[in-house]
């Protein structure tokens, strides 16, 4: 089918439908609030694609409609503000619009016309009926959250064969776990504690240590089920049974700790399913009473009062949500509001998960928090698959979720970027990640990715259980893809000098619409530069713990970034609480690859609170080793400009010149300006963090600053990776530049930034 006579014909009808509308909208503005989806001029990536819009309070409903040349106008009735279509629609043009209906009657009053485009890179994610998925899940007799037919065949297989040695260290391992006294139920409340680092340090232990317990449960339970030796149920069940007894309106409960009561309620959930003809009545009994009363905690907190749906960026509601998705289904029949606190949640998952990514499978949150999200989400996705057989790995967003782990967190990358626990170093952990999440969603760069990951614990559930690899593995090369990649819904760009190298350069770069909200820092237009396998260019700090005074005075602010502040570190805003705001952003406005070099530009200027005039920062890398960062600001008041740099050791150099070393790899640079600046260091962190996350690097804060106040400046920096090219010359006429390094010359202009 022919969409329209050409491309810029095309362009030009979505650019005249993104202008239909004027000011129409009903709701009021919320950066919170449920987003607009699909966006006037979009390309949609999901087909159907999201319908969604704020909330509205007294509504008793919605109608949607959504117009083809094909149909004309189709109209739906929803309760929620979301609407999930129940098929894919064709390749073309749409346009919809939305009106709220209340107990008088329909609005006369339409959103705004939204015009979209659905095109052959949109990938079909059908949503099925929740009473269909449920029902599917009750025709089969307990267990039903479990491997079966080829899956389990294949998993018996690979555990006489491929997997041997995994099982018996897994075994080994078990033996050992269950030498130790099961989990005891905490005494204090820990709502009831101050907030502090000790406070923390507690919480987070009876979270580990419960998810600890999870994984023993899971571990034996598979055991059993391929091999049928009843000693490993018997021991899966003892544990179940001792968090059967635990209080659930108690230590663990939703209020006091909701960690701990959606992974107990996980534990009983499966304990229940997959051990169910083994239980007396009575314990029966016991663990859907602990199991109903945790789930109904859960679903009321985040789901029946209308909270997520209203404000869906929640990441802490967001994920446990997928708690209650999976385990509603192994529970449905014989706790009689499973199928109503299904029939809510489901389509709320499919509509929201996850909250922090478009479908382009950008991860805002960062990149650790990604991993903790989508990979970590594994067992919910299997759990939710074999009981139903819906299959939530094929929506967009978790399956273009791997290239964001393969270009931001690279073979062979030190750490991660952007966002709290960014700095954490697992290696080991993303290997298991890596491997486990790309057997589950096969692609030529996941094939790729998983084979170049390294020290992984392959004793996991989530890797024991995964469906066997590819033995044939592409290489990098022959994918055709490119070194570079940029995430428009999250607004980060990564550059490599080769991706398929252990040894590469890479240069990441983030300007972002969820501005510093959450996990996410106020730190838009900042970059950060890995190099030979170690951090040149950091993201500084530690993640303590969520608002701890490290966290909220240094981890989070503007000046513990590669970023521009002013005026003594006065950088982005962090909201009026101080923890963070997603109505001050920043925005990626230019992308650039080619075969020498990329280009990437974001503007920052609205991130800061008042807005500066101009604040756009241009990051050039020149493969295989350069980088050059263009900063052009202005302001109404004039301002002594700030360019950030920490690093892991101290520079070297006097004037606009220096160097430093991090364990063995070199970097050169350089920062320049029309007008005199002076650099001031200092080691160290204030305040410092009072928990070590496991970060070892020092940390050497660098700050290059204007020595007068002024309205407009232009700072030109130029990286040389192990000094090896040739050093740039740089030249100012004004607020103009020109910088010849590597090859090239980059010429910054009024308004703009040429490579030649």
């Amino acid at each position: 089918m022919k969409l329209c006579k050409s491309w810029r014909w095309c362009l030009a009808i979505l650019g005249l439908l993104s202008q239909l509308a004027v000011a129409a909208d009903w709701w009021d503005s919320d950066p919170l609030g449920m987003p607009v989806r699909p966006t006037a001029g979009s390309s949609v990536l999901q087909n159907p694609p999201v319908f969604s819009w704020p909330a509205q309070a007294k509504s008793t409903g919605y109608e949607v409609q959504v117009w083809s040349e094909q149909s004309g106008w189709l109209s739906y009735r929803v309760k929620l503000n979301w609407l999930q279509l129940p098929g894919p629609l064709a390749q073309g043009l749409y346009r919809w619009r939305v009106r709220v209906e209340t107990s008088s009657g329909a609005s006369a009053i339409w959103s705004d016309e939204r015009g979209f485009r659905v095109g052959p890179e949109a990938q079909n994610f059908v949503v099925g009926k929740p009473s269909v998925l449920l029902a599917d899940a009750i025709s089969r007799s307990h267990p039903r959250g479990v491997p079966r037919g080829n899956d389990l065949l294949s998993l018996k297989k690979s555990f006489a064969g491929s997997r041997r040695n995994d099982i018996l260290l897994l075994k080994q391992r078990i033996q050992k776990s269950l030498s130790v006294a099961a989990p005891v139920e905490p005494l204090h409340r820990f709502d009831t504690l101050p907030v502090s680092a000790a406070t923390n340090q507690a919480v987070g232990e009876i979270r580990n240590q419960l998810q600890d317990e999870q994984e023993l449960v899971l571990s034996l339970g598979l055991l059993w089920l391929v091999e049928g030796d009843t000693r490993w149920r018997d021991a899966a069940m003892a544990r179940v049974r001792n968090l059967a007894n635990w209080d659930p309106d108690g230590s663990t409960g939703r209020i006091s700790h909701t960690q701990a009561s959606r992974t107990i309620l996980l534990i009983l959930s499966v304990g229940f399913d997959w051990f169910h003809d083994y239980w007396t009545a009575s314990e029966r009994d016991k663990i859907l009473t602990s199991a109903t009363i945790r789930y109904r905690a859960l679903y009321d907190a985040i789901v029946a009062n209308g909270s997520l749906a209203a404000r869906p960026l929640n990441s802490f509601n967001s994920y446990t949500l997928g708690y209650l998705v999976a385990t509603a289904p192994l529970l449905a029949k014989d706790v009689p509001d499973a199928d109503n606190w299904f029939a809510e949640s489901f389509p709320l998952y499919a509509a929201i998960f996850p909250a922090w990514s478009g479908d382009d499978g950008g991860y805002g949150n960062g990149t650790a928090y990604g991993v903790w999200d989508v990979p970590e989400s594994i067992v919910l996705f299997d759990l939710l698959r074999w009981s139903t057989g819906f299959n939530y790995y094929q929506k967009p967003a978790i399956k273009n979720f791997g290239a964001l782990m393969a270009y931001f967190l690279p073979p062979g990358a030190p750490e991660g970027v952007f966002g709290d626990g960014a700095e954490v170093r697992m290696a080991s952990s993303i290997a298991r990640y890596g491997k486990s999440f790309s057997a589950r969603v096969p692609s030529g760069l996941l094939d790729w990715y998983s084979s170049q990951l390294f020290g992984e614990d392959r004793r996991y559930f989530s890797m024991l259980s995964s469906p066997d690899t590819v033995s044939q593995v592409p290489s990098f090369q022959s994918l055709g893809l490119a070194d570079s990649i940029y995430f428009p819904s999250v607004g980060w760009a990564a550059m490599h000098s080769s991706l398929a190298d252990r040894g590469r350069v890479s240069v990441y770069f983030k300007s972002s619409p969820l501005g510093s909200f959450n996990h996410s820092h106020a730190d838009q237009n900042s970059f950060v530069i890995h190099a030979r396998g170690r951090v040149l260019a950091m993201d500084s700090g530690y993640y303590d713990y969520y608002n701890s005074p490290h966290w909220r005075n240094w981890y989070k602010q503007t000046r513990a970034h590669n970023a521009i502040t002013f005026d003594g570190g006065q950088g982005q805003s962090l909201g009026d609480t101080g923890t963070g705001t997603k109505a001050k952003v920043g925005r990626v406005t230019r992308f650039v690859q080619s075969a020498t070099y990329d280009l990437v530009a974001g503007d920052a200027a609205s991130a800061f609170d008042p807005p500066l005039s101009k604040a756009i920062r241009t990051v050039v890398f020149i493969r295989p080793s350069t980088v050059v960062v263009v900063d052009e600001l202005a302001s109404a008041i004039p301002r002594r400009w700030e360019w950030n740099l920490h690093t892991p050791s101290s520079l070297i150099g006097t004037g606009s010149s220096y160097s430093m070393n991090s364990d063995g790899v070199e970097m050169c640079l350089s920062v320049s300006a029309p007008a005199a600046i002076s650099l001031s260091s200092n080691q160290g962190y204030s305040p410092m963090p009072e928990m070590d996350s496991g970060k070892v690097l020092p940390h050497f804060w660098n700050r290059f600053a204007y020595k007068s106040p002024s309205s407009n400046s232009v700072f030109i920096s130029v990286f040389r990776m192990d000094c090896s090219t040739a050093q740039e010359v740089v030249t100012f006429s004004g607020n103009t530049a020109n910088v010849k390094v590597a090859g090239h010359v980059v010429s910054v202009g009024p308004g703009s930034v040429i490579v030649k």
